[in-house]
């Protein structure tokens, strides 16, 4: 059965996520950033074995030996449904209970492995403006990257990174944003690396690997797993970065 986590629990909760830090690094953030007391963030337990947490329409699982049939439903009777994000073994599972419907979408869990010697030709900002990353992260958006509209995209990131759950990264040419990428989510022990872009423009340059560089650096010297969620096509890419296929993520939309 599924119940609501009360204040009081989320240590324990906590400890809960950390048996696989890398795959719920997002329930972990959200969790330190939000709270259980928001209108927009919800967070359940299953007999303290699973944990399903919503932040508005997206939903995230950390459901090993949990009864998916249950949390199937669960989601799939939520007003609010519209994505749900899990391990790759599990939303397999889920998928069967949901039915049709539903578009799937397989990515790659990397984790970082080790450093790898790029040459560093610019500085990159770990506390630039929000602006300036949202710029290029505008500028890089396609069919399968979006930020969404600025106004909810800085709200919810300039929270997390105020409770020390997300960091920017930006790096500049001729003083002009040009590569950006997030930790859009950081837990006590991991963080995820995500929105690694630069302007169409400027590609080719290796600034983008310069942004994963000074994340994972960042992270690392904290004493926290740098980890990457991508499509399969740019596994390789990462790869030369320092980063090895460990796992995969699954993300089942509502069509």
């Amino acid at each position: 059965m599924l119940n609501r986590v009360e204040k009081g629990e989320t240590e324990k909760i906590q400890g809960i996520l950390r048996k696989d830090k890398a795959a719920n690094v997002r329930i972990s953030a959200l969790l330190t950033a939000y709270g259980t007391e928001t209108s927009f963030f919800d967070v359940w337990r299953q007999d303290y074995k699973a944990v399903v947490a919503r932040l508005d329409s997206s939903f995230f699982i950390c459901a090993e030996n949990a009864d998916l049939e249950e949390i199937a439903f669960f989601i799939a009777f939520s007003p609010n449904f519209r994505i749900v994000i899990g391990k790759s073994e599990e939303m397999a599972a889920i998928a069967k209970f949901l039915g049709d419907g539903y578009k799937k979408t397989e990515y790659d869990l990397l984790t970082f492995i080790e450093e790898t010697k790029l040459a560093r030709r610019h500085e990159v900002d770990s506390a630039p403006r929000l602006e300036a990353v949202f710029e290029v992260l505008e500028s890089a958006k396609s069919a399968e990257f979006s930020a969404g509209g600025f106004a909810p995209w800085y709200a919810d990131m300039s929270h997390r990174i105020r409770h020390g759950c997300a960091r920017a990264f930006l790096l500049r040419d001729d003083g002009e944003p040009a590569a950006a990428c997030l930790v859009s989510a950081e837990s006590a022990v991991c963080g995820l690396i995500a929105g690694v872009a630069a302007k169409p423009q400027l590609r080719g340059r290796g600034y983008a690997a310069q942004v994963v560089a000074a994340a994972c650096g960042v992270l690392c010297e904290s004493k926290k797993l740098p980890v990457i969620e991508c499509l399969p096509g740019l596994t390789e890419y990462y790869g030369k970065l320092g980063f090895k296929k460990t796992g995969g993520v699954t993300i089942i939309e509502r069509t």
